[in-house]
């Protein structure tokens, strides 16, 4: 499922149930201007990849 997110200065938090999504917006948006904190930059399928999909979808890739 897809959603759009208007980010404005008014967003104080984001909302949802366990696996929603919220890490990933979070995790996406600092990857647009990454801190030289040495924060991982590559991909790690366990790491990054949806917890509940990751099994069923590693099988196909």
């Amino acid at each position: 499922m897809w959603t759009n997110l208007a980010v404005t200065p008014r967003i104080t938090c984001l909302v949802g149930k366990n696996e929603s999504g919220k890490t990933a917006v979070l995790e996406a948006i600092y990857r647009l201007k990454p801190l030289p904190s040495g924060h991982p930059q590559d991909f790690q399928g366990l790491r990054d990849y949806p917890r509940r999909y990751y099994a069923c979808d590693k099988e196909f890739s």
